[in-house]
């Protein structure tokens, strides 16, 4: 099981990542996904 939760961690790390560099390339608004990043970063 710790293992999965590791890889849990990271794929959750990484999704915020993705949205942040979204937000940062002005492809979307910080507005609409800003919030889904925060929750993403404090799961892992």
């Amino acid at each position: 099981m710790q293992a999965n939760t590791a890889s849990l961690a990271e794929e959750y790390f990484a999704a915020a990542n993705e949205l942040v560099d979204r937000i940062r390339e002005k492809r979307i608004a910080d507005y609409q996904i800003g919030n889904a990043a925060l929750f993403l970063f404090l799961r892992q």
